[in-house]
């Protein structure tokens, strides 16, 4: 298993992990089941009411505040039974096909749920910053897509009268296509990586699939953080407590567009020692020949076909080309 964690905006502070971001020791823990149908044992009710009253009431808690009794009435349930509706997807693909019952059980998902939230507290709701950025990300990953449909065109049909020569240095300088053996099979390659973005991101914009969920609690450290290869993954498999089919988000810096591309790139690739997966081959920062870095050989102007397939910055900076990291105006690349 494979990790990515995002700790700042730009293109150079990421770094690999054999796991994601340690989690706190501070979850509240219940002995037996509380709500409809529950054990409600005084202790672990309280416990509950205490913790779903500090969830803040974006995210599902309770508007007013549950009184803090110990005793599971029917506001209580009612609680429980709202932040299960408002937290989990309706469709019973995900979470092993359970649904909004309106009990918490031990070492379930809703009360794991409701220490992530409950440890973010009142902060700005991240997955409302994931919202509305994933249209844009998804725009770019669209525009990448099209340029590259331009630049296969170049190749399949060469002529010297094409037209996009810029597009075509562009591509070749983030992926080395002028290098391969096989362009065109290598430009198909980095399209379906695209391709993968782009799917992923249209199912979370239209509600089918929760592709972007709050880390366990709130960071310093990390900014997001992914499983390489998690767009394989089934909800099922779980990696390191944490489940692998998500992008993590890990505090409210997290809303840019290099880092939702950058965590895309190793979502969206092939699992980790499966010979396809997109890790940290090279970054182009430095200009103007950047550098090698752990999963690399090269720096990124030497770098090989294969190498740029499997690059995580190609994905993110040919997809943003505002960022300025794109091919020297001359010489060789």
């Amino acid at each position: 298993m494979r990790w990515c964690v995002c700790k700042s905006h730009g293109i150079i502070d990421y770094r690999s992990a054999d796991a994601p971001p340690a989690r706190k020791p501070d979850e509240v823990r219940i002995s037996e089941s509380v709500g409809l149908g529950g054990v409600n044992s005084y202790s672990d009710v309280l416990k509950i009411q205490q913790l779903i009253d500090k969830i803040p009431k974006i995210n599902g808690g309770p508007a007013p505040l549950l009184a803090t009794d110990g005793i599971c009435g029917p506001l209580t349930r009612g609680a429980i039974l709202d932040f299960q509706k408002k937290q989990f997807p309706a469709n019973p693909q995900f979470h092993d096909g359970w649904r909004p019952d309106g009990r918490v059980d031990p070492g379930k998902w809703t009360i794991d749920k409701m220490n992530v939230i409950a440890n973010w507290g009142s902060r700005t709701d991240l997955l409302e910053i994931a919202r509305k950025q994933a249209p844009v990300a998804r725009a770019r990953v669209m525009n990448a897509l099209h340029r590259l449909s331009v630049v296969r065109s170049s190749y399949a049909l060469p002529s010297p009268l094409f037209s996009n020569a810029q597009l075509k240095r562009e591509a070749d300088w983030h992926f080395k296509f002028h290098k391969a053996a096989y362009p065109l099979e290598n430009i198909d390659a980095v399209s379906t990586i695209y391709q993968r973005m782009n799917a992923a991101l249209t199912k979370f914009i239209a509600g089918s699939f929760p592709l972007f969920q709050l880390s366990d609690h709130y960071r310093e450290d990390a900014l997001a953080y992914a499983h390489v290869g998690g767009y394989s993954f089934s909800i099922a498999e779980i990696e390191s407590g944490e489940q692998g089919a998500y992008i993590y988000v890990a505090n409210e810096r997290f809303g840019s567009l290099p880092v939702i591309i950058h965590e895309l790139g190793h979502y969206c690739g092939g699992r980790f020692r499966s010979g396809r997966e997109i890790d940290h081959v090279s970054t182009p920062h430095p200009k103007p020949n950047g550098a090698a870095r752990e999963a690399g050989r090269h720096d990124y102007r030497r770098m090989t076909p294969q190498e740029a397939l499997k690059n995580v910055y190609s994905y993110q900076v040919y997809a943003l080309p505002e960022m300025g990291y794109g091919p020297p105006e001359s010489g060789q690349i």
